[in-house]
């Protein structure tokens, strides 16, 4: 029976995997489902595409290399999607909004995520297209479907230390489970100590009487020393999967005690000094009820509070200081009911939120912030096939309320959303979806308050900002075969009427606001392909983005098209792994500012030894690059045209070793589902 399954292997080439009780096979077929037959289970292709996302089954040696979660998702290279495993986080293409990560349907913590074990993940369900029961800033949900343990105790450790800089992070975690109850406790630290960056600028100031005055801002001095710390402790109760409880106490602490650069402005020396403290803790309980067969209702309410203090000090041309003691309240509650037909499941939703913010600002900046914004959400939605097209569509409805002494405002939104995939045969398919959603400014943005950012530039906030609504449309077409996936997207983004930067002047300086106005639009082309080399052994990865972005404003309109590539090539050799990459990073031009983020390519190498429990790695980033350009930001107003860059010693020839170790014993705990999470991190405060 070996040598036949071989053979079929070999004359179709394509990949299956066959389980039986005692035995494990594979071979190749073009089936993209999954087929249960009693003690036989057959699994088909690493990916398979949905309406609103895809599935993927990652490769035994894949898992293997990999230390943690996000070293996981860097080697599986998601389309649109950027990972730094240094700094752990997550981003997507173009910015298009945040990336949601969770385990069994949780939403995970970075600590979770780089105690997770890549060993024991089953799937990942990458959804690019939410539905109106997520928030409409989130682009990608990525959620890590999990063995859970086979433990009555786990312990483990992680850590990341660079050998070049003085950058790293630790997390340790212990967690127990007895009948249907399980308690985990994790804390984790992070730094970081530089002095090696450099900013320069070059400042242009077209003054009321038409001269133009040359101002030229340059460090001598960079020190940024920053500190964070994060313990949660988390109570789960799983009761055969027809109840499912879960309460966390968890509490963030972010201090950095040290910003400071001496500047050359014009031939004279000048100090900048900033330095800040944030407090975060917050309860968070989730429960998720059968109410019948095939019927669910789940309830979440987090209570957060976020308590910060700030002071800023520069003497560029005259002393200016002043400091921030912020307080900031939130409530978030939501219930979901959901109905699990044969072929369609129903859920509708009901969320509130509600946020209080009492932020004072003392010195120069002298100004009294009270601020409250409670938003309304009310949703339904079917997801379903209809024969062999998948689809989901729904609609919500959002009321947002604002309030800032006198000022306030309504602001009411239906927001329709509507996802289709029809495969098209042949390892084809084809998605298509629409969506209105609401677009609110940060609130920092509108608060009522003025900071001095220099001897010549003024920030300030507008209450007067509206919410708006933004309407996207995208079409992606993929193929799937057993050793390549390809995909093509093309996708708008419409913005009328929204917050758009705006200077102006007012007596000798310069005043930099926002108001709504014209349009930000963005037009992108994103193509990507994943080859399977050897599979299991060799794999290529790559991607390449066109982003156009077009700005009016009332009185200035900008048009920039930018060009993003990526590539990752990986070998898995038995406990051994190899990779190299290289990312040009994403332009974009949002108003008047051009920001290049990333403004020439960085590229990295990396090696990766897995024995057991124990796992190792070095990697090194930006090698013959002494002294990187990190940033190069540009103003191209009228009125202020300012050319920032800036230059990081740490960046260039950057080595970082990492390790992970884990130990399990006892028996397996029931995984969670959970389906929902809400959280609070947003203060209120303007910077300058």
């Amino acid at each position: 029976m070996n040598r036949t399954i071989l053979l079929l292997a070999l004359l179709i080439g394509e990949t299956i995997e066959i389980q039986f009780s005692c035995f494990h096979f594979q071979f190749s077929s073009s089936r993209a489902q999954e087929v249960a037959l009693k003690e036989v289970e057959v699994k088909g292709a690493r990916v398979v595409a949905k309406a609103d996302g895809q599935t993927l089954w990652p490769d035994a040696a894949v898992k293997e290399a990999s230390a943690d979660g996000y070293q996981l998702l860097q080697r599986l290279s998601l389309p649109g999607l950027t990972v730094d495993v240094v700094n752990h986080s997550v981003v997507s293409a173009a910015n298009l909004g945040s990336v949601e990560l969770r385990i069994n349907g949780l939403v995970c913590s970075k600590n979770e995520l780089i105690a997770l074990d890549p060993r024991r993940v089953v799937r990942i369900d990458v959804i690019d297209r939410p539905g109106v029961r997520h928030d409409a800033d989130v682009a990608v949900v990525i959620d890590f479907i999990v063995r859970r343990d086979d433990a009555g105790y786990s312990l483990g450790a992680s850590a990341m230390q660079a050998l070049t800089a003085a950058i790293g992070d630790a997390e340790v975690y212990g967690k127990v489970n007895r009948g249907l109850s399980e308690l985990l406790l994790s804390y984790g630290f992070g730094y970081i100590d530089s002095k090696g960056s450099r900013n320069s600028e070059t400042a242009e100031y077209r003054l009321a009487d038409g001269t133009t005055k040359r101002m030229e801002r340059r460090d001598l001095s960079n020190h940024y020393a920053r500190q964070g710390h994060e313990l949660q402790a988390i109570y789960s109760f799983v009761d055969s999967g027809r109840t499912t409880l879960q309460a966390k106490l968890s509490g963030e602490l972010s201090r950095t005690p040290t910003n400071e650069q001496l500047r050359l402005v014009d031939d004279a020396e000048t100090v900048r000094r900033n330095s800040s403290r944030t407090l975060t803790p917050a309860i968070d309980v989730y429960l998720r009820q059968a109410m019948g067969r095939s019927q669910w209702l789940t309830a979440n309410v987090v209570g957060t509070f976020i308590g910060s203090r700030s002071e800023d000090f520069f003497d560029e041309g005259s002393a200016y200081q002043y400091s921030v003691e912020g307080r900031t309240w939130s409530l978030a509650t939501e219930a979901i009911y959901e109905w699990q037909l044969r072929a369609t499941t129903l859920s509708a939703g009901l969320r509130y939120q509600q946020k209080y913010m009492d932020n004072e600002y003392s010195g120069d900046a002298s100004a009294v912030n009270l601020m409250r914004r409670s938003n309304l959400y009310a949703f339904a939605q079917a997801s379903g096939r209809l024969g062999a097209v998948s689809y989901a569509a729904g609609v919500g409805a959002t009321r947002i309320y604002f309030r800032q002494d006198s000022r306030h405002y309504d602001f009411f939104l239906v927001r329709p959303k509507l996802n289709v995939g029809v495969p098209l045969g042949g390892g084809w398919k084809l998605r298509y979806s629409f969506e209105l959603n609401p677009h609110v400014s940060q609130v920092a943005r509108t608060g009522d308050v003025s900071l001095r950012v220099n001897s010549m530039e003024l920030n300030v906030g507008n209450p007067d900002i509206r919410p708006v609504a933004a309407m996207t449309h995208n079409l992606t077409l993929s193929l799937q075969r057993s050793r390549l996936y390809a995909q093509t997207s093309a996708f708008t983004k419409m913005n009328h009427h929204p917050n758009m930067e705006q200077w102006l002047r007012q007596d000798s300086l310069f005043v930099y606001t926002q108001r709504n106005q014209g349009h930000i639009n963005l037009y992108a082309w994103m193509s990507y392909a994943q080859w399977q080399i050897v599979p299991g052994r060799l794999s290529a990865t790559g991607s390449l983005n066109v982003f156009t972005c077009d700005n009016k404003g009332d009185d200035y309109s900008h048009l920039y098209t930018s060009v993003q590539f990526a590539a990752l090539l990986q070998a898995f050799l038995g406990s051994w792994s190899l990779s190299a990459g290289i990312d040009t990073g994403a332009r974009m031009m949002e108003g008047e500012t051009r920001g290049l983020g990333q403004p020439r390519p960085t590229w990295n190498l990396s090696a990766r030894y897995r024995h057991k429990s124990f796992s190792v790695g070095l990697t090194a980033y930006n090698l013959f690059l002494w002294n990187p350009l990190t940033v190069e930001n540009e103003v191209m107003n009228d009125m202020v045209h300012k050319l920032t860059t800036v230059r990081d010693r740490t960046a260039g020839n950057r080595l970082t070793i990492d390790f992970t170790w884990r130990l399990d014993h006892g028996r397996r705990y029931k995984k969670i589902d959970r389906t929902m999470q809400n959280r609070d991190s947003e203060t209120g405060i303007l910077t300058n």
